[in-house]
């Protein structure tokens, strides 16, 4: 049985770009992916207690990991001429954050905290909201024009993008 083709009209510029991110997310959060077992009760304890320290780089980490993420889901859903948009990629942010934090507390040298939540989340709004009304007309959409005319324009130049970003990282 296959797939049934993808409906005309139907945006899919930015699927591929959200798939790597999160990939790129997925990876970073679960290294080491083993060995997994379930998580001891003191373990989920201290996920919804507050912790010990807050490191200030750990939480401007996952906040500009989550930034670009925010924007892509918010680009998507903004390309199929969706009117919350902004709500929707912020709330997309949240639950890959969740995901992302309990599938943490499988892995014995992985430590997932409610900060972290609240620092993805963070960065997940803080890139939708670059799609607010004011911000998108006097600083998105000129880096969106800029980006178009340096980079080759396109899904080509957004998969560039998103490889130069994985390089980086």
């Amino acid at each position: 049985m296959t797939a049934s083709p993808q409906p005309v009209g139907v945006p899919r510029r930015y699927r591929g770009s959200i798939a790597v991110w999160a990939a790129l997310i997925a990876y970073a959060s679960l290294y080491p992916f083993h060995p997994v077992r379930w998580p001891p009760p003191e373990v989920v304890g201290v996920f919804f207690s507050a912790p010990r320290y807050v490191a200030r780089s750990d939480i401007a980490f996952n906040v500009i990991a989550y930034v670009p993420l925010g924007t892509l889901a918010c680009l998507y859903f903004r390309e199929r001429g969706d009117r919350r948009a902004i709500l929707k990629a912020a709330l997309f942010g949240a639950a890959f954050s969740l995901v992302m934090e309990v599938a943490q507390l499988f892995i014995p040298r992985r430590v997932a905290t409610l900060a972290d939540l609240l620092a993805n989340f963070g960065g997940a709004v803080a890139g939708a909201l670059l799609f607010t009304d004011l911000v998108y007309s006097m600083v998105t959409r000129r880096l969106g024009e800029l980006r178009e005319a340096v980079v080759i324009p396109g899904a080509w130049g957004d998969a560039g993008l998103v490889l130069l970003m994985l390089w980086l990282l």
